[in-house]
């Protein structure tokens, strides 16, 4: 008892319940879903719920977690049992599938599935001012502006040797734009951010302009829900 409740305090009536959201066991159940959150090492149980419960006021559909670090108790699952957690969620902890699973299992489901992941990144000259108010015209842009640039290397090629490309060309290119519009945003702990196999994978990478070094990272998480589905929740 005085393991699971640290308030000190312990209370007189203790009640078993049903597990979280069980059909939602693999990630192969989230793939239907139309916006999704990826949650990258972000290991304080009030930031996840305070999350959560952004999530749930944008209509984001499932959150899937990566936890590679120890949480407050230990255990990955401890982010979403924790009191704290459900407390600042309101809720929605109960309410949104969650799945925690990791970051290569998750990279190869969000691309299969035909995910755009979009990466709330800090150290990316793409900020929010810049980019379309809606994440379907975004995506509509970066595909437009890739069928672009395609067009002009196909007018411009002539006759000539082909040179394979190498292992740091090929790295360096874009990640495919899926025409799905299905939406996967990623975000990352305030002190590291994003991993950097994930900002590879987003079809964009997008910084919010501050005048303070760093928001509370469910903070920004509304701020860049509010931006990219906002207004078309709106009309």
């Amino acid at each position: 008892m005085k393991h699971i409740f640290s308030s000190g305090a312990l209370p007189e009536v203790v009640a078993l319940a049903d597990e979280l959201h069980p059909n939602f066991k693999t990630l192969a159940a989230f793939a239907e879903m139309e916006r999704l959150l990826i949650i990258d090492n972000i290991i304080n149980p009030r930031n996840v719920g305070a999350i959560l419960h952004v999530s749930e006021a944008f209509g984001i559909e499932g959150v899937l977690i990566i936890t590679e670090q120890k949480t407050e108790k230990g255990s990955p699952a401890d982010l979403l049992l924790s009191r704290h957690s459900q407390n600042s969620s309101l809720g929605a902890i109960f309410r949104i599938p969650t799945l925690v699973s990791t970051k290569e299992e998750i990279l190869a489901f969000a691309n299969a599935a035909k995910f755009n992941c979009i990466a709330l990144d800090q150290a990316s000259p793409l900020t929010l001012d810049v980019v379309p108010p809606d994440a379907v015209a975004l995506i509509d842009s970066l595909d437009a502006k890739v069928h672009k640039k395609k067009k002009t290397v196909s007018k411009g090629k002539k006759k000539t040797k082909k040179i394979s490309k190498s292992k740091s060309e090929k790295a360096e290119e874009a990640p495919k734009v899926h025409v799905s519009h299905k939406i996967a945003v990623v975000i990352g702990n305030e002190s590291t951010g994003v991993s950097k196999e994930l900002t590879a994978a987003a079809v964009a990478n997008i910084s919010i302009p501050t005048r303070v070094p760093a928001l509370n990272v469910s903070v920004s998480a509304g701020i860049l829900f509010n931006h990219l589905f906002g207004q078309r929740d709106a009309a």
